[in-house]
């Protein structure tokens, strides 16, 4: 898993509708401490409209690739851990992102955990590895 920039083919519409179906409420400025995943969840799902929604989206893609990058400090420095997302190619903060909103959608028992958690669990259900991975 490896944090890349925006892809301009990516499907941005479809994100933003996705977004929307989640957003009950506007951002609030407590989600910025992004505590829980679902504070995580909530500036990610920022409708384009609300008065923070760029805030929200750095914050968000932020998150997201600094648990990215400290995954990949983790798999690639050595072979003390082995890898846990195998996407096969480099996935997109805007990917991630979309990836951690199907986890709240389907999974909310899950949004009261450690953002960083979200996003692992998020991942790993979209790209598992194989059992035999080897360690990198």
């Amino acid at each position: 898993m490896e944090a890349s920039g925006e892809d301009p083919g990516a499907p941005g519409a479809q994100f933003v509708v996705e977004r929307a179906e989640l957003r009950a409420h506007a951002v609030e400025v407590d989600d910025f401490v992004l505590s829980t995943t679902r504070d995580l969840v909530d500036v990610c799902s920022a409708a384009p409209d609300d008065p923070l929604a760029a805030e929200a989206k750095q914050a968000c893609y932020g998150y997201i690739a600094g648990t990215i990058h400290f995954y990949r400090s983790l798999v690639d420095g050595g072979d003390r851990f082995k890898p846990i997302v195998c996407p096969g190619r480099d996935l997109t903060r805007q990917e991630v992102a979309a990836l951690l909103l199907d986890l709240a959608k389907d999974n909310p028992e899950h949004m009261d955990e450690l953002p960083v958690e979200g996003v692992i669990r998020a991942t790993v259900a979209a790209y598992p590895c194989p059992a035999d991975a080897p360690a990198n």
